[in-house]
Order: structure tokens, then sequence, then C-alpha cells
């Protein structure tokens, strides 16, 4: 089964439509993963933020900190301890986000070659 793209002629397999598919998931993912990096970095921006406070505020024996939907009052230095341990986290997952991207990108620069050799001017892959 095959369609006509334009009026050049230009048809469309099954297997080019699969291609043209995917590129389109990977793209999907792509400014999914973004965002969600985006969205670690501003964490981890205010994970900072509180560890800078409370290194200004340390003369406090008990600091409340919001665990789920309440506050329990902690010493400040596992108050520092919980927040190192949040921010590492974030970073590896930040981290892990980037080796995703890297991958989808290679991948797309794959798909964009052979469907711009078919194709030509014919097709968009551009964001």
């Amino acid at each position: 089964m095959t369609q006509t793209l334009s009026s050049d002629e230009v048809n469309i397999t099954v297997e080019d439509q699969l291609q043209i598919n995917q590129f389109a998931r990977h793209n999907q993912n792509l400014q999914e993963l973004e965002a969600a990096i985006k969205a670690k970095n501003e964490e981890v921006q205010k994970l900072q933020d509180a560890a800078d406070e409370l290194m200004l505020g340390e003369d406090e024996d008990q600091i409340p900190y919001k665990m789920g939907d309440v506050f329990i009052d902690l010493p400040s230095d596992e108050i520092q301890g919980r927040l190192d341990a949040d921010k590492e986290e974030l970073e590896r997952q930040i981290s892990e986000y980037k080796d995703q991207i890297a991958q989808l990108k290679a991948r797309m620069t794959e798909l964009k070659t052979t469907l711009y050799g078919k194709f030509g001017s014919n097709i968009n892959l551009e964001a």
C-alpha cells in the first residue's frame, strides 16, 4: 500500500510511514525529557537555596522539615544530609535524562538522514 505525498508523485511505503511515526515519537519524548530536566534543575536550585538558608540559621537546634504533607522538627545536620541526598538523587536523574536525550538525538539523526535522502524537501522533520 502506498500514498502520494505531493504533486511530485513521491510514494510513501508502510516502512516510510513507520519511520516518520518513530521520528515523531522520539521528538515528543525529547521534548518531555527536556522539560523534565528543566523541572529537576529548578528543584536542585530550591534545594540549594534551602541549604544556604540552613547555613545562615544554624543557631537553631530543631528546624521544621516538610515530609509529605506534614512538617517535623529535625536537627539542622540531619536536614542538611537530607537536602544533600535529595540533590544527589536529582542530579543522578538529570544525568540519566541527558543520556536518554543523547540516544534519542542519535536515532533521530539516523531517521532524518534516511527520510531526507528519500523525500528531500517534500518532508519536514524539524521541530
